[in-house]
């Protein structure tokens, strides 16, 4: 063999073994990347959520079945926030996630939230239901006034209330997706987490 050969084959193979180098390099990287796109698609669902997304609609969003690698990832972005020392927050309700102000700035910056979709008077019948639950439906038409039925059907409507027959009146109490629609109520979220 002449020296040219030699050269000419040494660096075929000094390029084929660039070249797996570069490929198995690529390899990592665009797991990685796949990793890191599926972070940042979770995060963004969490951003945009107005409620706490279950772990069931996170399988669904990524195609990724695996709920454990799913709630590993969530849990490394609330830990990100965390040390950060964010006034934004991952809260864990149960098996759900959502992400919401923290507690120290809601009141400051809850003026800039949409305002609600329910009139003053409907949201003061849910608020006393909420404070007093569970409680008589005669108590609340008798602290509401007669245009607390109306408000009741509207809640029960949107399943913010449940009710349940008690001789010849209802008990009245709010419903999971009370907590999950007023996600400012931090302590009862904490309470219903701790129970």
């Amino acid at each position: 063999m002449s020296n040219e050969q030699i050269t000419e084959e040494q660096m075929s193979e000094e390029q084929f073994e660039e070249s797996s180098e570069e490929t198995q390099e690529q390899i990592p990287e665009q797991k990685a990347s796949n990793v890191s796109d599926e972070k940042k698609l979770i995060e963004a669902a969490l951003f945009m959520s107005p409620k706490p997304m279950t772990m069931d609609e996170f399988v669904e969003l990524t195609g990724n079945p695996n709920k454990d690698n799913l709630r590993n990832t969530i849990l490394e972005i609330k830990k990100e926030y965390t040390d950060r020392n964010s006034s934004i927050e991952v809260f864990t309700m149960g098996d759900s996630y959502i992400m919401q102000v923290n507690a120290e700035y809601d009141e400051k910056v809850a003026y800039l939230a949409s305002e609600s979709e329910f009139s003053k008077s409907v949201t003061k019948t849910l608020a006393l239901i909420s404070f007093k639950q569970p409680i008589k439906q005669s108590l609340v038409i008798k602290y509401r006034n007669t245009k607390a039925y109306d408000h009741i059907k509207l809640l029960l409507e949107k399943e913010l209330i449940s009710r349940q027959r008690s001789g010849r009146t209802y008990i009245l109490r709010t419903t999971r997706k009370f907590l999950e629609y007023f996600g400012g109520q931090k302590k009862e979220q904490k309470n219903l987490v701790d129970n």
